[in-house]
């Protein structure tokens, strides 16, 4: 009997798919794609005020004074949500 259930969970499991296995939305990639913009709008700010924090750009940014960033910029990231 158990081998039974445990037979039914791995079919399961196979059909449906592993949870997170690439099943990404247009969410995801609006979201992949707003971020591409916030880096390339604000790259000068990013390599001037930001150096050595690459992976943490955004954070950076939203820490600076808005008065430091360029309009580009500050567009860039109101439309991510960011500022």
């Amino acid at each position: 009997m158990m081998r039974v259930v445990l037979s039914a969970l791995i079919l399961v499991c196979c059909v449906q798919g592993v949870p997170g296995q690439d099943q990404r939305g247009k969410g995801s990639e609006d979201t992949t794609r707003s971020e591409g913009q916030v880096r390339s709008a604000c790259q000068p700010e990013i390599e001037k005020l930001c150096g050595g924090q690459e992976r943490r750009a955004g954070r950076c940014l939203r820490s600076q004074n808005p008065d430091a960033l360029s309009e580009r910029c500050k567009t860039a990231l109101e439309n991510r949500g960011l500022q």
